[in-house]
């Protein structure tokens, strides 16, 4: 998927709560295993990073490295993060 498209994606899923707006409480990455982006909903390789966060409720969120990375700068640029 496109980088823009990729970071309107971002922004809907920020807006309605799909991916949470604040900092979280636990993140983990580890090697990818084929298991899917909650984002891309692309197969996270084992070549790439599979970043695994969880929110205040306790529901688990699976990025692959370049989500990640954009949901960050997106959320500093909605004025989220510090």
């Amino acid at each position: 998927m496109e980088e823009g498209a990729l970071r309107l994606l971002i922004r809907g899923m920020i807006s309605d709560g799909r991916l949470p707006n604040r900092v979280l409480p636990r993140v983990a990455g580890s090697p990818g295993r084929g298991e899917l982006c909650d984002v891309c909903r692309e197969a996270v390789q084992k070549t790439r990073l599979a970043i695994e966060t969880f929110t205040e409720g306790g529901r688990a969120i699976l990025f692959d490295s370049r989500c990640f990375y954009l949901w960050e700068q997106e959320r500093r640029n909605l004025g989220l993060l510090p």
